[in-house]
């Protein structure tokens, strides 16, 4: 099945996608008249259909159905900005598992330095984001926001809040997760390579974060943002 991101499904019988959707469908993906279309709009909303007008910069859609997905929990990655790419593969992967909100961190420990080059990295951050939820069927596009620093961290409030620790005499984080009896909002936070700096972890307390393990093994910065993730989606949803 082909799918496209298009923001402005609602209730329309028939959409024109973007110049940007519409070459990829017409030109990179070679659809013509007729073809059967998923078209997400990143807020829960899956329309199926069939391309209307194959056009490469303005391709029409008609919409033969349409639901509505309700998120069952929210789920927030801060994760320390990192390098060669790793930052870009947590962002997909993390989009795919299906997290609610993504907070890159310049942690003091990344190398990774975005704060001069923060617009057009944000900007292809959520092109990224588009094609994960295209890819995986993810209707929900998650919301995505940078921090300078800790001090500059916000999530969505309430809930439970999580942080890797590594080396502490802490709880595993399955064992944390057993303490709660319902879905709820979650968040983790994810160090850069060689964790949060001490002054991090005791701003990271200070904010109600839990310091918890993730393995007995020690996990590269993307290994365990994906592991966490899975774990708490893994969780949650058996709560459902």
């Amino acid at each position: 099945m082909l799918r496209c991101f298009c923001s402005e499904i609602g209730g329309a019988k028939s959409v024109t996608l973007s110049r940007e959707e519409s070459h990829h469908l017409v030109a990179v993906l070679r659809a013509s008249g007729g073809a059967e279309v998923e078209l997400i709009d990143g807020l829960g909303t899956v329309a199926r259909g069939f391309v209307k007008k194959p056009d490469k910069a303005a391709a029409q859609v008609a919409i033969s159905s349409s639901r509505v997905e309700n998120r069952r929990f929210h789920l927030s990655l801060i994760q320390a900005a990192l390098t060669n790419g790793n930052t870009e593969f947590v962002l997909k992967e993390a989009c795919a598992i299906g997290v609610s909100e993504i907070c890159i961190l310049q942690a003091e420990r990344s190398e990774a330095k975005i704060k001069n080059k923060l617009e057009a990295k944000l900007a292809h951050w959520a092109k990224l984001l588009i094609e994960a939820c295209k890819q995986s069927g993810n209707p929900f596009l998650p919301k995505l926001s940078f921090a300078q620093n800790i001090e500059y961290l916000t999530i969505a409030g309430g809930g439970a809040k999580f942080f890797g620790h590594i080396g502490a005499p802490v709880k595993y984080l399955i064992q944390e997760l057993g303490a709660l009896d319902k879905p709820c909002n979650i968040a983790v936070a994810i160090g850069a390579e060689g964790d949060f700096s001490e002054r991090e972890k005791e701003l990271l307390l200070g904010k109600n974060f839990i310091g918890c393990k993730l393995s007995n093994n020690v996990l590269r910065s993307e290994t365990a943002a994906i592991y966490a993730l899975s774990v708490i989606n893994s969780h949650m949803n058996s709560l459902c």
